[in-house]
């Protein structure tokens, strides 16, 4: 599978005032309080990070498209689609939750799945947190689809 589709992490924009306490990643961007429109700016980034990362680290070697937005699915022309559902925060216990489908965008057919379940993190603040967990879910789709991960003996 040379060319994969790494579908959008949708982290719920409306979500925005469950965010509101102190977050130190997001205090130290010089922006002074939460809104609607700075959760929004903070989902673009953390998917595009997390898509950054499935190119040069968990899917190296292999040709990467991203969604560009929740409803992008422009599958056209890859041999795997990478779709994340099922997405919400435990806010309490800073967990990242969501299922992953691997997808043939030919058949629409799944061929696989990974049930919902946590991805934890072990850092402060909301973004900081979930960019920890995004990682953990880039490492889960690595060993899916690539084996076992670089540097680890299988």
């Amino acid at each position: 599978m040379d060319t994969i589709f790494v579908g959008w992490v949708d982290l719920n924009p409306d979500e925005w005032v469950l965010y509101i306490h102190d977050d130190s990643s997001f205090l130290h961007s010089g922006k002074s309080q939460w809104s609607k429109a700075s959760w929004i700016e903070a989902i673009s980034s953390l998917n595009s990070l997390f898509q950054q990362r499935c190119q040069s680290q968990y899917l190296s070697g292999r040709k990467i498209a991203a969604a560009k937005n929740k409803g992008d699915e422009n599958v056209a022309g890859n041999y795997l689609y990478i779709k994340f559902s099922d997405v919400r925060i435990d806010y309490v216990n800073y967990q990242l939750i969501l299922a992953i489908h691997f997808i043939d965008p030919k058949t629409k057919a799944e061929i696989a799945s990974i049930p919902v379940r946590p991805y934890y993190c072990d850092a402060y603040g909301i973004t900081e947190c979930l960019n920890a967990a995004l990682g953990e879910v880039g490492k889960k789709v690595q060993v899916e689809v690539a084996g076992e991960p670089r540097g680890k003996k299988q």
